[in-house]
């Protein structure tokens, strides 16, 4: 999801029960920045891409679980090892 830190921070900030540990501004930044490494390698690595979409409403979030659903269904089937 590429929802912005900042509409993020908006969300915790009105939610009634405490941050937790990787709410905090600077570990959510530094997560970030990971999550963001991760997608680079995973991409340099595999050659498959990762999907990107934002995440700000409902709506966002209702396309994001169809996109994903909609890749598993035209992968191919996964291979057994025995």
């Amino acid at each position: 999801m590429t929802t912005g830190p900042d509409l993020c921070q908006a969300r915790l900030a009105r939610r009634p029960t405490a941050r937790r540990f990787a709410e905090e501004p600077a570990t959510a930044a530094r997560l970030a920045d990971l999550y963001e490494q991760a997608a680079t390698t995973w991409t340099a690595i595999t050659g498959l891409p990762v999907l990107r979409h934002p995440c700000s409403t409902e709506t966002d979030l209702d396309l994001l679980a169809a996109a994903c659903l909609e890749r598993l269904r035209q992968a191919d089937p996964p291979v057994a090892r025995i």
